[in-house]
């Protein structure tokens, strides 16, 4: 992709820079000054060649985790020692994706046109004994009977904490992911 990028640009900077160079019409104004643009875009163009240009592979939230990881107190937490909390609940979401259809559904108040879905959201709670904090997990999208199952497999996991601020940390809940679709 960066090579499709850096080449394009030295094409267009060099198409650019040569049409500025014979240009001597009246409808464009300074024509120096887009030959020098073009020369710029081809400059670009060859450094993308040369070194590239890398975006960031992880975003803030995981370089936090690994940080985290990697640098915070680690604390085997039993899931035993924990509590599920959930917040289930119900809400109607259209049944068709047409906004069109939804509008003369709601003006003509059609029964059918929505459908009941089930949300699941659920959360782990573990205690901390010493300091008295309750470290809560991120939502986990599934009902508390299913965790329970997952959680007696798993038994227990890690919670990284970090060692300026208790109240900073990161529950290792990874193994989750192997149980959405």
């Amino acid at each position: 992709m960066k090579k499709i990028i850096g080449i394009t640009l030295i094409i267009v900077g060099i198409i650019a820079s040569l049409f500025f160079q014979k240009y001597h019409g009246d409808l464009i104004p300074f024509p120096i000054l887009w030959m020098c643009l073009g020369i710029l875009v081809a400059v670009l163009g060859f450094a993308i060649l040369q070194k590239g240009f890398s975006l960031p592979k992880k975003n803030k939230v995981e370089s936090e985790i690994d940080r985290l990881k990697q640098e915070g107190h680690k604390v085997l937490v039993k899931f035993e020692d924990c509590n599920i909390i959930s917040n289930n609940y119900h809400k109607e979401v259209p049944k068709g994706n047409d906004y069109n259809e939804q509008a003369y559904n709601t003006l003509f108040d059609n029964k059918n046109a929505v459908k009941n879905v089930s949300v699941l959201q659920s959360r782990i709670v573990y205690t901390d004994k010493i300091n008295n904090y309750e470290y809560v997990s991120p939502l986990i999208f599934k009902d508390r009977i299913t965790i329970s199952f997952i959680l007696d497999k798993y038994e227990s996991t890690n919670l990284y904490i970090d060692k300026s601020d208790y109240k900073h940390y990161y529950f290792d809940l990874d193994f989750f992911n192997d149980y959405y679709d």
